[in-house]
């Protein structure tokens, strides 16, 4: 049996005031950019800031939201929300490299939350069939 080594991209975020950190995992970059965005524009909107539109720079959108913050709080420096959970919020992207010695799995692609298939063909987290 050969090896399969599998990427995955975890997206995770904490938002300025709303306790609870989002975690979710996709099979693409580009998924992994379009859910960050969505995080961002959370932050952005709190701030009071324009919704971005370019999931590609998710990162940007993110940290203007951010300095948007810490100019609202009077802070000297965006740094100065790391300082305390309860003020900052963030989003970040990590990929991780799966190795296997199963054959790799194709994501589900019926799944309208497009969560993975833990290897029972139900949806871990909406328990939809994915058959």
């Amino acid at each position: 049996m050969t090896q399969a080594n599998q990427k995955i991209f975890l997206v995770s975020g904490m938002h300025f005031t709303v306790p609870g950190r989002p975690l979710r995992a996709f099979t693409t970059l580009e998924k992994a950019q379009f859910y960050a965005l969505e995080l961002a524009n959370l932050l952005r909107e709190w701030v009071e800031l324009p919704l971005a539109t370019d999931p590609k720079r998710w990162d940007k959108a993110a940290e203007t939201a951010r300095r948007k913050r810490a100019l609202d709080l009077e802070l000297e420096h965006v740094s100065f929300l790391e300082d305390d959970p309860e003020l900052d919020g963030w989003v970040e992207i990590t990929q991780v490299e799966l190795d296997s010695d199963e054959p790799a799995r194709p994501a589900p692609t019926n799944c309208p939350s497009n969560h993975w298939n833990d290897g029972n063909d139900i949806c871990a987290d909406c328990g939809e069939s994915l058959q």
